[in-house]
């Protein structure tokens, strides 16, 4: 009976292309299937967010990375959704609006690149993509000046995740928020580089682009950060996949209205994001 409910709703509503799809997120989310039930059947819209973790908006649907890492913070009901394996489970421009926050910097640009593109594919026109990523230009610069800024940080340097009681230096930061299995001293890290005379003397973009390369996701760290997000870089993927209107928009300035409600959306560390918006 629960699942005969969510197939329902499913069907009408989110139009998931196979029944299999369905009956394995009903076999392994059951319990959550009882919450779906009681989403209305009769929605207009739909609106998805990617990544979402511990979130909810009445009016939106999760899709989210089953993991162990995240588990104990995933306490709403979503829809299993691997970035790196999976297409976006809609039919072709249906979908209204999707809000991406904190989300691709966990992942290769190549897999990235093919989640724009099943953005773009089920997204109705005049549909909007909000993407929210740290700011790699801003982090960079605020990390080559002296200054107060990384405060906020500290807990995290200082909760037992280094290898010995080691003191952050600017380079540092910058590194664990663009790079963060390369991070000197990090216990899960991949190495032992020092990384402060390529910050001192390479290009920005070289600089970027030496501390990522290599970089893989890891089921044991989904949290590091492996990949970096300037607006040059995600307006050019954006335009390979077909967007062709990219606005570097603001905190709490969407082009969507839902999205600017700042008690659901942009809740993530917005003194280092970096926001954009596609529109189909």
């Amino acid at each position: 009976m629960i699942f005969e409910s969510y197939y329902s709703m499913i069907m009408n509503n989110m139009r998931i292309k196979t029944y299999e799809y369905i009956k394995r997120i009903a076999d392994r989310f059951g319990y959550e299937l009882q919450i779906n039930r009681k989403i209305k059947q009769n929605r207009q819209q739909i609106c998805l967010n990617i990544g979402a973790g511990n979130w909810r908006c009445d009016s939106w649907i999760n899709l989210d990375y089953s993991s162990e890492w995240y588990r104990a913070s995933q306490k709403h009901p979503f829809l299993p959704y691997d970035i790196r394996n999976d297409t976006i489970p809609f039919d072709e421009d249906v979908v209204d609006a999707i809000y991406c926050s904190h989300v691709i910097e966990h992942i290769e640009n190549e897999y990235v690149q093919n989640m724009f593109s099943e953005c773009y594919r089920v997204l109705k026109k005049g549909g909007v993509l909000r993407i929210a990523v740290p700011d790699a230009d801003f982090i960079y610069t605020i990390s080559k000046i002296n200054s107060e800024y990384w405060w906020w940080r500290d807990s995290w340097f200082t909760s037992g995740i280094l290898k010995s009681d080691y003191k952050p230096r600017n380079v540092d930061y910058c590194v664990r928020e663009l790079a963060t299995p390369k991070l000197l001293a990090y216990k899960l890290g991949l190495n032992e580089i020092d990384y402060i005379n390529d910050f001192d003397s390479l290009d920005k973009c070289d600089f970027f682009e030496k501390i990522t390369n290599g970089l893989e996701f890891r089921d044991n760290t989904v949290g590091d950060h492996i990949n970096y997000w300037t607006y040059t870089k995600l307006e050019k993927m954006l335009q390979m996949t077909g967007f062709t209107t990219i606005i570097q928009s603001k905190y709490g300035g969407s082009c969507c209205k839902e999205m600017t409600d700042l008690s659901k959306f942009d809740l993530t560390n917005p003194q280092l994001s970096l926001y954009v918006e596609a529109i189909k």
